[in-house]
């Protein structure tokens, strides 16, 4: 259980630092034309690093045999991502701001994480 905070204090540093370096990573990698893409690098850093949480917690869960609760929380998970009215899907992306919805996508691998207890 150790490794696995190790592991969330990692996560949780790396999308730090991606918040702070991300747009100028992507500056340096993609050019200033492509410079306001680096708004959402660390939201989709703290969205991915929660869906990594998630994953890590869920292995505790599979192997005590307790998944009624995990998997009503991934549905509700999965509702809440429907409902919120920014969406990750193109369509959504067109009307309403980016960063928006990587926000969306990082609330909802919360949820994802947050609604599950471990052993």
């Amino acid at each position: 259980m150790c490794l696995t905070y190790a592991y969330f204090a990692a996560a949780l540093l790396m999308a730090g630092i991606m918040f702070l370096f991300g747009p100028l990573i992507v500056r340096l990698l993609a050019g200033p034309r492509y410079a306001e893409a680096g708004t959402v690098i660390g939201w989709i850093a703290l969205g991915h690093a929660f869906g990594g949480m998630y994953l890590m917690v869920t292995n505790y869960v599979f192997y005590s045999k307790r998944t009624g609760l995990l998997s009503l929380s991934t549905i509700s998970a999965g509702i809440i991502n429907r409902l919120v009215p920014v969406d990750n899907s193109l369509i959504f992306i067109n009307f309403m701001n980016r960063l928006r919805a990587k926000r969306t996508d990082s609330l909802t691998n919360r949820f994802f994480l947050l609604s599950i207890r471990p052993v």
